[in-house]
């Protein structure tokens, strides 16, 4: 499923990121799949919109990253993977 968004690019709903451990104290671990993530940006937004965190990813090995969150407050956050003009979401709770 896809939606438009009103920048012009394609959120992509479903499960195409997968996000553990969630609930997640010390570190996030993001498995980016079958999704080309060379030259994207992965953003870590509190749950009232804020971006707290962004990586950018020029090459990753396995198709997967991670987040410290150490020094983040619990509570929910989301996550968005933007690469090849699309958005991919989840979210996780981080926990203290």
């Amino acid at each position: 499923v896809t939606s438009r968004c009103g920048v012009g690019l394609n959120e992509v709903l479903g499960s195409e990121i997968s996000v553990y451990p969630n609930p997640a104290t010390d570190v996030v671990n993001i498995d980016l799949g079958n999704i080309n993530a060379e030259n994207s940006v992965i953003e870590l937004y509190s749950s009232v919109g804020q971006l707290v965190m962004s990586k950018n990813i020029l090459s990753v090995s396995g198709n997967q990253t991670q987040f410290e969150t150490t020094d983040l407050d619990g509570g929910l956050y989301f996550i968005k993977v933007l690469t090849e003009g699309k958005i991919y979401t989840s979210s996780v709770v981080i926990t203290k």
